[in-house]
């Protein structure tokens, strides 16, 4: 009853705003024709007081009709007005079918929700739109289709003016005088029957269902049910926009403007911009007007009993609802994904910081590298083989090389003569009675790399250590030669021939010694060790062949130490890097030989 009541105000608001938008353009500012229509579309309280909802909408239909006949509309437009009220005026007849619309639209209505509950789609919301319809008393429906009257009787008194009423009252008949007839009246001007016409007492329980038909509530319950089957955005919809983009007021300025100018100035304001405005403001309405329509047929259809419409609504609703679904569930799919690299990311990091934690202990540290170093060696050796034993070939080759450098006797012929001489000295220290040192001086010659010459001189000095003096009186002296070959970095072997002047005891009485010249062949080995980058000190060790009881050494073996000053000039350090340089050349001129002309394996 409440979306049929809906429906009813829904339909009325659109036709009176297609009413006044098309009479000022077709019939001008008559004030008869607007105070009539908004007598019309306003409501008396005083006739409502002793007659029930049902016969105030079969009032409401009447009138209606009275005023299609009476508005010279074009026949089709008129013909499609009558057949749509006249309809509404049978469904009011006829209180078995509005009673078992309802039934029906409920059963339907349950089935859907019930079908929505089978296919696991949103379906709580419907059933307690149900539940609520079948709680809501009938009276507090009754009171709010009053509160919507109101509004109705409100958006009216803005909508008409004075004139405009005027000029619809003048072109529509007095329905009290005689021969006024409108559809639902027989000619003779006698109403309906009334006996016939429902009430509005709907039964409280109806075979076949098990539910409680009876209605219980309060008037938040109302409010909710309005907030839920938004009937203000359906019945509004086609009221609302009109208010705002329409602006009847300065419309119906600009429209008595023109009907007040000269038929030939018509035709400018027409051109002017604020004409386009006005049809395009008019399309806008008409659009309006259509979707108004619409959701007034589909609030008709519902209050019917047909729910068709509706469930196609509420179908595609629920597959957009699914489409939802559908994209949650694959955000959550991504989610899950990027939840589970995650997971993945915090076990490896912390792998990773426990075998950070492994590796900062040293011992740990030391034994991995034990263990890869085996792996890695045998694995590089077995990789690099061939190179391995084409190195030690080269190895090989440079030792036998290097063996033939050191045997190999290099001339000192080009050496400048300041870097073949040496100057030295060696000294003998010998034990007796008296403490006896031999000096000898020595100046020597580089014949090449390993072969020196040496010539000296020695003299005797003796010192008594009881009374501390130097003693003069018999002295020993003799020159030397000597040569010595080195044969290992500062060892070299020596051979030193000496004929010294000594005194040699005889025999006979008369004299107690004779001096002589006494020889001596020495042999041994030496060792020349650096001091300085100039001075190097030598150390020898030898044997007398020609030793005997005339020799003026107490012993054959003798040891002698000393020192030679250097004089060969120091190699700078851009010669060393020249002779890195040329060492480099020669290496890698070998090497290109080598790759140039392999050598073969004979096996």
């Amino acid at each position: 009853m409440r979306i049929f009541a809906s429906n009813l105000v829904g339909l009325k608001y659109t036709y009176l705003l297609l009413l006044l938008v098309s009479y000022p353009l077709l019939y001008g500012q008559d004030p008869a024709v607007l105070d009539s229509l908004k007598n019309r579309a306003q409501f008396s309280p005083d006739s409502m007081e002793n007659i029930s909802e049902t016969d105030t909408t079969r009032q409401r239909i009447v009138t209606k009709l009275d005023s299609i006949a009476n508005l010279n509309l074009p026949v089709g437009q008129a013909d499609s007005l009558r057949s749509q009220w006249l309809g509404q005026l049978d469904d009011l007849n006829n209180p078995s079918l509005l009673k078992s619309n309802r039934l029906d639209s409920l059963t339907r209505y349950r089935a859907f929700a019930d079908s929505l509950k089978s296919l696991n789609l949103p379906h709580e919301k419907y059933v307690s739109r149900l539940d609520s319809l079948m709680k809501l008393p009938e009276e507090k429906v009754q009171g709010y289709l009053a509160k919507w009257k109101e509004k109705a009787n409100k958006q009216s008194d803005r909508l008409g003016t004075k004139r405009l009423e005027d000029k619809v009252n003048a072109g529509i008949p007095d329905p009290n005088r005689a021969g006024f007839n409108a559809p639902g009246m027989d000619e003779t001007g006698i109403d309906p029957p009334t006996d016939k016409i429902p009430t509005n007492e709907i039964a409280g329980k109806a075979s076949g269902l098990e539910q409680d038909l009876g209605l219980s509530g309060d008037v938040s319950e109302i409010e909710k049910l309005k907030e839920e089957l938004a009937l203000d955005d359906q019945v509004g919809s086609a009221v609302d926009p009109l208010k705002e983009d329409l602006e009847l007021d300065k419309l119906q300025e600009q429209v008595s403007d023109v009907k007040a100018l000269p038929s030939a100035e018509v035709n400018k304001v027409k051109e002017a911009a604020g004409a386009d405005k006005a049809n395009k403001q008019l399309d806008k309405v008409s659009q309006r007007a259509e979707e108004g329509s619409e959701y007034a047929r589909e609030v008709q259809a519902a209050a019917d009993g047909d729910f068709t419409e509706v469930e196609e609504r509420m179908e595609q609703k629920a597959l957009k609802k699914a489409g939802a679904l559908n994209d949650l569930e694959e955000q959550s799919a991504l989610l899950e994904e990027a939840r589970k690299e995650h997971e993945e990311y915090l076990s490896l990091q912390q792998e990773y910081i426990k075998r950070a934690q492994k590796y900062s202990d040293p011992a740990f540290v030391k034994q991995r590298i034990q263990e890869k170093s085996k792996y890695v060696a045998n694995d590089q050796l077995k990789k690099y083989k061939s190179k391995v034993e084409d190195a030690q070939k080269e190895l090989a080759e440079l030792k036998m090389d290097s063996v033939k450098r050191f045997i190999e006797v290099k001339s000192a012929e080009e050496w400048p003569l300041r870097d073949r001489i040496i100057f030295g000295a060696n000294l003998e220290l010998l034990r007796n009675d008296i403490i006896q040192v031999d000096a000898a001086p020595y100046i020597g010659f580089m014949l090449d790399d390993r072969w020196h010459a040496y010539f000296s001189y020695m003299y005797r000095i003796r010192f008594n250590k009881d009374d501390s003096r130097v003693l003069l009186n018999n002295p020993v002296y003799g020159p030397r030669l000597s040569f010595t070959y080195r044969f290992y970095k500062g060892f070299y072997g020596l051979l030193s021939g000496e004929q010294v002047r000594v005194d040699v005891p005889k025999t006979g009485p008369a004299d107690l010694s004779v001096r002589e010249w006494r020889r001596g062949l020495f042999l041994g080995v030496g060792n020349r060790y650096n001091i300085t980058p100039h001075m190097k000190g030598t150390v020898q060790l030898m044997y007398n062949f020609l030793h005997d009881n005339t020799s003026p050494y107490a012993r054959p073996i003798n040891i002698r130490m000393g020192f030679e000053i250097d004089l060969k000039q120091r190699v700078s350090r851009k010669d060393v890097i020249n002779g890195v340089k040329k060492a480099h050349k020669r290496k890698k001129m070998l090497e290109k030989i080598k790759k140039s002309s392999p050598v073969k394996d004979p096996f």
